[in-house]
């Protein structure tokens, strides 16, 4: 099994230090290719925040979530939850991290081709889900916004046809001089309380 450790400049020393020159361990400070990474990846060990959980989510890694144990209202560990309830991936606590669980995890999910994939495509479930939750959630925003767009644009210009269609009779009788003049005499069909504007072609007049 091969390890790639992606450490950050700050801690780089330390842990390629601790690697001890393996030969199946590399120990980067800092990636500047994620997706060759992850796209050389069977699995993933990694915190459980919402941007890399999102990515893998994405690409459907199985994966060891390690919650950041001092996130804010320890939000990491919800977060993980959330993926492990549905066999999305595994979980354990910082304190509670050891050679065995990595072990573990190693040899019971990454190298058991059928453990690996149900895993993976539970992932890729959550993605999924997430889409059509995102997707139904601008539905109902976007008809919300319609529905209101409806009554308010509705109303007045309801409110001017009722007062051209009074119109139109006398539009077809005397011709459009003496209905416009009548229309100016009454303050016009179109000029209602509101700034609606209605615009009504010949064409439907003449029907």
């Amino acid at each position: 099994v091969d390890y790639l450790v992606i450490a950050g400049r700050i801690d780089y020393e330390r842990v390629n230090g601790l690697a001890g020159g393996a030969p199946n361990i590399t120990v980067l400070g800092f990636c500047a290719d994620m997706r060759a990474a992850y796209a050389a990846a069977d699995g993933v060990i990694a915190r459980s925040g919402a941007s890399t959980l999102t990515e893998l989510s994405l690409i459907g890694k199985a994966c060891l979530l390690v919650p950041f144990p001092f996130a804010a209202d320890d939000h990491q560990t919800h977060n993980a939850k959330a993926f492990t309830v549905h066999g999305a991936a595994a979980m354990c606590q910082q304190a509670d991290l050891t050679n065995e669980v990595v072990h573990g995890f190693v040899h019971n999910v990454i190298l058991q081709p059928q453990n690996r994939t149900a895993m993976e495509q539970a992932m890729l479930g959550r993605m999924m889900r997430s889409y059509v939750s995102i997707a139904l959630a601008a539905l109902f925003l976007l008809l919300g916004i319609s529905m209101l767009l409806s009554h308010i644009v509705t109303k007045p210009v309801d409110k001017a046809w009722k007062q051209q269609r009074q119109f139109i009779p006398e539009y077809k009788q005397h011709g459009h001089r003496n209905c416009g003049q009548h229309a100016q005499k009454h303050e016009g069909p179109l000029k209602s309380e509101s700034n609606a504007v209605v615009f009504l072609g010949a064409e439907i007049l003449s029907r």
